[in-house]
Parts: structure tokens; C-alpha cells; sequence
């Protein structure tokens, strides 16, 4: 019941406000609404070290403040990312700036970083209970910022005590000249920066486009793969939105500027996955989101190379109701194929069936 009355209040409210109040309704309802999926015990993986029981993360574009990650959890996500968060407080790009494509499962938001702010992100933790789930902290820069390394590193610094891991957001098509971050010798400054100037910093994971030349994304990749050998806990996400428009498209809003996200992408998305797989060869992790719909999706994306996968638009459509869904439908499929674990699904990737 309640997954479909958050989905009917999200399909019902025009633009933006069908994404505060779907938003508010996680902060304001009590918890013991929220009822965390009965999982497998052979669901469980591992992340960066750590134990988490299924491979069903949210992402990035929820939990903007730092206010609700703990109830995200109870809700059943084995990890849960806040942000994204830049240094300073900035209200991102006007309104309209978030719409609805719902005959094709899709979203287009051109939010461009709208963000309280690391420091009262940072307070609003403090209000909130201990961390109870994996917790990342998606970290992007605030506009006309000259000296970007900077800002990724004051997000690493405020963080530095909660953080499970980082995500270094170099890829959202919302901010001007921000996806032009996305080459070699910029990741290669600012990892050298982290390790001169942050000890024991958590894991640092990169975000990229899904509209990234093929040839740039390949080095990106490789340069991670063999950086890691070093020693640093790298990773990727495979990938964020996308300013590509596929002719699949119905909805009236599908040529909206900004990132489209959801069904759409999760062809495409599989395909990055697979290629980024084909060099780093589970070295790095992999978190791969776009489009996690079915179980056959989350299937598929693990299938190519991924460690976890993360929801959000089908999060905003179905409600917590969408992870039972997707977990009953995978272990359906881990059945049908005479897989007991995530591992068994590791050992047979790029292997014909």
C-alpha cells in the first residue's frame, strides 16, 4: 500500500513538486512503515570490504541534504549515496528543471547541483542517528569554481569521518564544462592531491557519461585499473545520465534539455559495463546504474562486470516496492540458471551460455 500511494503521488503533482513530495514522504513518514525486503543469505557480496546483502544500492539524486539515508536503508537498500554536494550552497539551474516521461519509464532533470552545501549536509547528519547503511557521498563543484580539485577536495575533507566511500561526480550534463573534467591528466591531479593532502582517505569512486567518446572512456578506465595497483581503492560508475535522446522515445517532454535517466538507458548502459569489464577484470569495482527495472536487468548488469547496481528513477516510479520486485525476479533467475550466489555469477561473466 504504501509503495502505491508514494507512486500515485508521484505521478500525480507537475514537475518538480512530484519530486519534493515523494522526497518529503520518506522524511516525514514514520519508519516502521518501511519494511526491508526478505532476502537470500547467498545475495549477500561484498563492496570495497564490507558486507552488504543484496547487490541494490540507491543513487545519487534522492538524499540530496543528508537527512534521510538511515530510512533509505530500512527501506532495503544495501548502500545509499547522498548528493550530489558541492562546497557552497547554490540553487542550481531555474525551474522547470525536472520532468516526467512516463510512457517510456524515463526522467529528465537539468537540476545543474541545486545543494545546501557540504557543511549543513555535514550538520544534518549529526541530527540523524549513527550510520546504519553503506553510505557514499556524491561530490560535484559549485558553478564558475576555478580551481575544481579544490572543491572535490573540501567534500572529501568534510566527510572524510562518515564516509564509506566518495564519488567523484565529473560527468553530470547539467553543469557547464563540468563532463570536460573527464580526461586522464585531470583524475591523475586530483588523486595525486588526495594523497598528499588527506590520510586514510575512503575509497574514490568516478562517475562517467554514457555519451563519453568510446576511445576516452577506455583510457579513463584503464588509467584506474592500473592506478589502483598502487594501492588506492578506486573505482567507476558506469554511468550517469544522458543528453542522448533514443527515437524509442514517446513521452511529451523528450526533448526537455538535461540527463535522461531510466529505461532508456539500460541497453546501452549493460554495453559500458561490459566493455569497462573487459579491462579492469574485477581489479576495480564497478557500481552500475540506468535503467534496473526487472531482475532480468539486474541480472544482466552483474552478468557484464558489474559489483552492485543502483535505482533511482524506477525508485520514483514504483516506490520501495521495486526492490522486492527486482530481488524476487533475480533469485527467480539465479534458479532458472543453477546459481546459488553472486559469485557464481562472477565466475561464468564472458562466457557464452
Amino acid at each position: 500500500m504504501l509503495s502505491l500511494f508514494l507512486s500515485f503521488l508521484f505521478r500525480i503533482l507537475p514537475g518538480e513538486k512530484s519530486y519534493h513530495a515523494v522526497v518529503n514522504a520518506y522524511k516525514f513518514l514514520p519508519a516502521f512503515l518501511f519494511r526491508k525486503p526478505q532476502t537470500r543469505p547467498e545475495l549477500s557480496t561484498t563492496f570495497l570490504g564490507k558486507t552488504v546483502p543484496h547487490p541494490i544500492g540507491l543513487a545519487a539524486g534522492f538524499d540530496k541534504q543528508g537527512a534521510i539515508y538511515n530510512k533509505l536503508g530500512t527501506v532495503g537498500f544495501s548502500f545509499v549515496e547522498v548528493g550530489s554536494i558541492t562546497p557552497e550552497p547554490q540553487s542550481g539551474n531555474p525551474q522547470p528543471r525536472f520532468f516526467r516521461l512516463e510512457k517510456d519509464e524515463a526522467l529528465i532533470n537539468r537540476f545543474g547541483f541545486n545543494s545546501i552545501g557540504s557543511q549543513q549536509v555535514r550538520k544534518n547528519m549529526g541530527r540523524n542517528p549513527p550510520k546504519t547503511v553503506l553510505t557514499g557521498f556524491n561530490l560535484g563543484v559549485n558553478k564558475g569554481v576555478e580551481q575544481p580539485i579544490e572543491d572535490y577536495l573540501r567534500g572529501i575533507t568534510v566527510f572524510r569521518t562518515v564516509a564509506d566511500y566518495y564519488v567523484i561526480n565529473i560527468s553530470s550534463p547539467n553543469t557547464k564544462d563540468l563532463r570536460d573534467l573527464q580526461n586522464v591528466p585531470f583524475i591523475e591531479k586530483l588523486l595525486a592531491k588526495i594523497e598528499q593532502d588527506i590520510a586514510d582517505c575512503p575509497p574514490v569512486l568516478f562517475k562517467l557519461s554514457p555519451d563519453m567518446e568510446e576511445a576516452l572512456f577506455l583510457d579513463i578506465v584503464h588509467f584506474l585499473t592500473e592506478r589502483h595497483v598502487g594501492g588506492r581503492n578506486l573505482g567507476l560508475i558506469i554511468a550517469n545520465t544522458s543528453v542522448a535522446r533514443p527515437d524509442s522515445l514517446k513521452s511529451h517532454h523528450q526533448k526537455e534539455v538535461g540527463g535522461l535517466s531510466g529505461r532508456p538507458l539500460a541497453a546501452s548502459n549493460t554495453e559500458l559495463v561490459a566493455k569497462a569489464y573487459s579491462i579492469t577484470r574485477g581489479r576495480i569495482p564497478i557500481i552500475a546504474g540506468g535503467g534496473i527495472f526487472t531482475g532480468q536487468d539486474l541480472f544482466l548488469r552483474l552478468q557484464a562486470g558489474a559489483d552492485l547496481v543502483q535505482l533511482l528513477t524506477t525508485f520514483f516510479y514504483n516506490g520501495p516496492a521495486a526492490i522486492q520486485k527486482i530481488l524476487r525476479e533475480f533469485e527467480l533467475i539465479m534458479d532458472e540458471k543453477g546459481l546459488k550466489t553472486i559469485r557464481d555469477i562472477r565466475a561464468v561473466r564472458g562466457k557464452p551460455e
